[in-house]
Formats: structure tokens, C-alpha cells, sequence
């Protein structure tokens, strides 16, 4: 009798939970998702009139199949090299791409066989500056981003020559380059940061040698 009435409360709290999970479903509004050249799937946001990757980039090829190139090391220091590149996962750990997705340097990113799936770009600095500015502002963008399904994942950065900021920061590029008239910013590019614990994204910028997140956004119709 003590084992009958244990299924029936379990029974009881099973359906309970179905009733709950049915619930907050949501026919109207389907999943959307977008699936890289190496079959990577990614969730993805509509937010305002864009849409966007709710997760890092985490793909190892162009568009057309090439690969994208890595160092020997993972801290090799690229000071000196001309055109470095290259992708990482964070320290050299394949587990930390499949969190975090993966760190790309500008000229990666911007190389003209394609990093984002078909029918994506990389985003502009305006179309951040879009994104935040319909989420409320740089103070309270990314509270109302996550609470839309954007995960800053906070997948850290690379310098030219070492790891730092995972779980802390998320960096993300854009495809802008600082003009030459800003103080201090030559041959830096746009990017946008989002600080764990904090609901703010400020703007700053990142040398291109560096190893930063990326979103792509979905090409308008």
C-alpha cells in the first residue's frame, strides 16, 4: 500500500511538471536557429527588427571550407606577425569552445572568403549601437538581452600573447575600425564588452591582433 501511494504522488508531481513545462511554451514564437559550415547550431534572437546569434561563434572554417588557421602554440605571441589569421579556443582547451565558443582575431573575421553562415555578416559598430539602443541603453542593455535569450557566454580575449577575462567579460568584435583621428587608437577596431555580475555593455576598442567573440547578425531581407 505505501509503494501504491508513492506512485500516485509521484505521479501526481510528474504531471505537475508536464502542466508547467507546457505551459511556458510558447507555440506562436518557434525556436530559430542558424547552423554553420561545420554544422554548429546556434539559437538565435530577434531583437527590434535585427536578428542575431544568442551564442558565440564557435566555427573552424571559412564559408567556402578553408580552415581557419591556429598558432603552433596557443600563446604565441603574434607581435610580429603581418596578417595573423587565426582562431583559438580559450588557452588551447577544445572544452572552452564548445562553452565559450571561440576567439578570432580581426583579420579573421573580416577575410573575404566568409566567417558567418550563409545569408550572415559580421556587425557593424551602428548595428551594435542598434542593438543596445533598442535594449534599453549601454546601462541596462544586457539585463534585457539575456532576458531575450542572448547569452554573453563571457568567452574572454586574447592579447597578442596570453588568455585572460573568462567568466568575466565577453568581448565581442564589430567589423568597424577606430577612425585614425582618436587619440591612442591606431589600427583598433570597435568592440562591445559585457561585465558578469553587471547589466551594462560599453564600447570600447581592441587592437586587431587580438582574440575576441563573435555574433553575427542575420543579412536584412
Amino acid at each position: 500500500m505505501k509503494n501504491v501511494n508513492v506512485n500516485i504522488v509521484f505521479t501526481f508531481i510528474q504531471s505537475g511538471l508536464i502542466f508547467l513545462i507546457a505551459s511556458g511554451c510558447d507555440k506562436d514564437e518557434p525556436v530559430r536557429t542558424v547552423t554553420d559550415i561545420d554544422n554548429n547550431v546556434y539559437k538565435t534572437v530577434k531583437i527590434g527588427n535585427q536578428e542575431w546569434m544568442g551564442e558565440n561563434l564557435m566555427v573552424e572554417r571559412f564559408r567556402n571550407g578553408d580552415s581557419i588557421g591556429t598558432t603552433s602554440t596557443p600563446m604565441q605571441d603574434l607581435s610580429a606577425v603581418v596578417d595573423p589569421n587565426f582562431q583559438w579556443s580559450y588557452e588551447g582547451n577544445e572544452f572552452n569552445a564548445i562553452a565559450y565558443g571561440r576567439l578570432y582575431t580581426f583579420y579573421a573575421i573580416t577575410d573575404s572568403r566568409g566567417i558567418c553562415p550563409e545569408g550572415w555578416h559580421v556587425p557593424t559598430d551602428q548595428e551594435w549601437t542598434i542593438l543596445i539602443e533598442s535594449s534599453g541603453g549601454d546601462n541596462n542593455a544586457q539585463q534585457i538581452l539575456k532576458e531575450n535569450d542572448f547569452n554573453p557566454q563571457y568567452g574572454g580575449l586574447r592579447s597578442t600573447w596570453e588568455f585572460y577575462d573568462l567568466e568575466l567579460y565577453g568581448h565581442f568584435w564589430s567589423s568597424t575600425p577606430v577612425e585614425n583621428t582618436v587619440p591612442g587608437a591606431i589600427d583598433q577596431v570597435y568592440i562591445r564588452t559585457m561585465t558578469a555580475g553587471t547589466t551594462v555593455v560599453t564600447r570600447s576598442y581592441r587592437y586587431k591582433k587580438s582574440g575576441a567573440s563573435l555574433r553575427c547578425i542575420k543579412n536584412e531581407q
